[in-house]
């Protein structure tokens, strides 16, 4: 059994890293596959397209990186940025690094988390644009893009158990295409965060982006055509009959079983919180439905919080800030990322699989 320690290996010596470009010439598409010592790429026209899994404690060191990166501008839409010395500190030292050389920085947090108000302000001292988002609203995602054409998205929050001790997922892209999208969606926030953003679709043969309550319908249909397998990695996970608000995580969950029922395999990763007795029963409830109609689940252990928003369906992997309950799902601003990349779907395959025989192998001990 491959430990999740090894993930972290995995990645930085080169395994499941890849870079795609797309190329087309009078309408015939040529996909080439180079192999070069930093990973694998597509040729499309002139864009180039590159995708590298961030899985646990590798976020700190994708976001310097791109931090340090920019040369125009840096837009941030967070849940949180909950100051501590060391890691949220050295964050904020690079903003304030990155703005004293001229980069606009905009940070846009949520305003139900204490801790943002004082960040706010902090920010506002050294002269970088920070602000709360509308009352009505979450800003629940994660997500950073540098100069319209690099992103970082995924699960992680600006804490420091989230980055230095949590199980999560994300995803670092470069694509004019795709970073004018999260560019363009974090602007629509910026402007007016009490709206519902409304972007044009943008698509790549590899990649689709999708936000907010695109992510129900979409991943309801995927999950209704899977043939093979479906695993997920959820954080909180809700369903209940009958309760009417929770109406779109019970139908995601309910979807489960249908697979299930017509034969694809289906496995599920909870989170188990020493400190949320909420999210225990929430989770608990829903794992009890699904074991009942044959669906195998397992609990991580409490004292490590997988914070995970991953799903598998056959060749496809879906990341990204939401969870499955009803907020999420119906209210919150989320940003989440569908691939198709054969090589970085591998990856994540991996890292549920080192979960699962991890935390199963547990589960079974006496």
């Amino acid at each position: 059994m491959i430990r999740l320690s090894r993930l972290g290996r995995i990645w930085k010596s080169g395994e499941g890293r890849n870079s795609i470009r797309l190329g087309c010439r009078r309408g015939l598409v040529l996909l080439m596959i180079i192999v070069l010592c930093s990973g694998v790429y597509y040729i499309h026209t002139t864009r180039q397209v590159k995708i590298t899994p961030v899985v646990n404690q590798d976020y700190l060191a994708t976001l310097y990186k791109l931090l340090e990166g920019a040369e125009k501008e840096i837009e941030i839409a967070h849940l949180n940025f909950r100051y501590t010395l060391g890691t949220i500190a050295g964050i904020q030292s690079q903003l304030v690094k990155a703005a004293k050389k001229g980069v606009v920085v905009r940070i846009l947090l949520d305003d139900e988390m204490d801790a943002n108000r004082t960040s706010v302000d902090r920010f506002q001292k050294v002269g970088i644009d920070a602000r709360l988002d509308a009352p009505n609203k979450k800003t629940h995602c994660k997500l950073v893009v540098v100069d319209r054409k690099r992103v970082l998205l995924g699960s992680t929050n600006f804490s420091y158990t989230s980055i230095n001790k949590n199980n999560e997922v994300n995803v670092y892209l470069e694509s004019r295409r795709l970073g004018k999208y999260f560019s363009d969606y974090f602007r629509a926030l910026w402007k007016d965060s009490a709206q519902e953003p409304t972007l044009p679709l943008t698509e790549t043969p590899l990649l689709r982006p999708f936000v907010n309550r695109q992510y129900t319908p979409l991943v309801t249909g995927l999950i209704e055509k899977a043939k093979d397998h479906i695993d997920l990695v959820m954080y909180i996970c809700v369903y209940s009959a009958d309760t009417p608000f929770v109406e779109s995580s019970t139908r995601l969950v309910e979807s489960l079983v249908e697979a299930k029922q017509r034969g694809v395999k289906v496995k599920v990763l909870l989170e188990k919180s020493s400190f949320q007795d909420w999210l225990n029963r929430e989770n608990e409830a829903t794992a009890r439905y699904l074991e009942e109609n044959g669906v195998e689940v397992c609990f991580d252990t409490p004292w490590k919080i997988t914070h995970s928003k991953l799903l598998l369906i056959d060749d496809l992997a879906i990341l990204g800030s939401t969870n499955w309950y009803s907020r999420d799902l119906d209210i919150n601003h989320q940003v989440n990322l569908l691939i198709r990349d054969t090589e970085t779907v591998e990856f994540f395959q991996s890292y549920f699989n080192n979960l699962w025989n991890l935390y199963s192998v547990q589960e079974s001990l006496p």
